[in-house]
């Protein structure tokens, strides 16, 4: 993957941003069960890039944003990082899945993304421990999907938000 300088400035620019969130972010985890939730509100610079930019650059941003945002997590680890991007990848693929499918249908895509996360990070969990906590997480599976896709839905309306006002930024590569 080629990139100029305009897009790694574009690229360093957004992952800045969805790093602040994601930090400012760790300051309003919801626990319930046993699990901490977060709308994933760093997640819409990743739908921007998904809208805005090609499909490497969303694997490069993801990856990216997987590895440096866990500089500012409190309870950083290998597993937190595996889970992290199990979710992740689940989400990113889903969504350009649909994307292919429902091009400009943000919330469409938005909820799937959310929903594929949460499948991800329950793959990543059960692939690490094996069975151990498999009935466990399979019980959490519903309570999963249901926070994933109302995460989604905020996520995608967000975004739809952005890109209505961003439309001509400089940002993404237009000028004013």
């Amino acid at each position: 993957m080629k990139m100029t300088l305009n897009e790694l400035i574009r690229i360093a620019l957004l992952l800045a941003v969805a790093i602040i969130i994601h930090f400012i972010e760790a300051f309003f985890i919801i626990p319930i069960g046993g699990f901490h939730l977060k709308i994933g509100l760093s997640n819409i610079v990743i739908l921007l890039v998904l809208f805005r930019m090609n499909f490497w650059m969303v694997l490069f941003f993801a990856i990216c944003k997987s590895c440096f945002s866990f500089i500012y997590e409190p309870a950083f680890n290998s597993l937190t990082w595996f889970i992290s991007i199990g979710g992740s990848f689940f989400s990113i693929f889903s969504m350009l899945l649909v994307k292919s499918r429902f091009k400009n249908n943000i919330l469409l895509i938005s909820v799937i993304g959310g929903i594929f996360h949460n499948i991800g990070q329950i793959m990543a969990i059960i692939v690490f421990f094996s069975n151990l906590f498999y009935n466990l997480f399979i019980f959490y599976l519903p309570f999963l999907i249901i926070t994933g896709a109302i995460a989604g839905f905020l996520t995608g309306k967000i975004t739809e938000w952005v890109l209505n006002r961003t439309d001509k930024s400089v940002l993404f590569g237009n000028k004013v």
